[in-house]
């Protein structure tokens, strides 16, 4: 209700990357791709990272990200933990705003 009052809409954090789960092995989310220019390119994330923590909680499938999203606004910055290759990173990621391109249409 806040955000309504105070932006006329709600605002939703976007990370500006597509993610896949690993499996059911818990190894993480496999960054598909990133977007140009949106904040996980920003932040250094590459197609092929697997992200294993979003703001200190494990994530092993997409629903494990929104979670922590729901809890955030655009703008703030979260740390993303991912595997790339063997070597474990830590990048801080100023969120977005998602785009209304794309932003899902209300149900009818």
């Amino acid at each position: 209700m806040k955000q309504i009052l105070r932006y006329g809409h709600v605002r939703r954090p976007w990370i500006g990357a597509s993610l896949q789960s690993a499996g059911s092995k818990g190894l993480g989310l496999l960054v598909v791709s990133v977007t140009t220019n949106g904040p996980a390119a920003q932040a250094g994330l590459r197609p092929g990272d697997m992200v294993i923590q979003v703001n200190g909680s494990r994530v092993n499938r997409v629903r494990d990200v929104i979670s922590v999203l729901e809890h955030v606004e655009p703008g703030q910055v979260i740390q993303v933990t991912v595997l790339r290759g063997t070597l474990k990173v830590g990048l801080p990621l100023k969120l977005g705003e998602i785009p209304a391109s794309q932003a899902l249409s209300p149900a009818a």
